[in-house]
């Protein structure tokens, strides 16, 4: 993690011997790990994307709570049913209250 926020995930990959889809995996790991999602007070959701190679169209998708500032999740992609998926996996009542503002 130290070294992909001082560089990027390709750099990482690339000086420690591993694809880039491994370092993305390693990362989800350690997100869920670190970032216990309550979604019960969620009321207003932000959706915002950063790239993870400068120049290569490879992002990743940052879901936040807009009132706390709190990051809620990471998507590995821009699809919206991959979105979805990370939505869903927050249980019924979640998925309600982020779609209906």
């Amino acid at each position: 993690m130290k070294q992909v926020i001082n560089s990027n995930i390709s750099s990482v990959a690339k000086n420690n011997g591993l694809t880039e889809d491994e370092v993305s995996s390693m990362i989800e790991d350690v997100a869920k790990i670190f970032m216990p999602i309550d979604v019960t007070n969620l009321i207003r959701l932000g959706i915002d994307e950063i790239s993870l190679v400068k120049g290569q169209g490879k992002f990743i998708v940052v879901l936040v709570d807009i009132d706390s500032g709190k990051l809620i999740g990471l998507v590995k992609e821009r699809k919206q049913i991959e979105i979805e998926k990370v939505m869903k996996s927050w249980g019924e009542k979640g998925a309600n209250r982020g779609s209906q503002h």
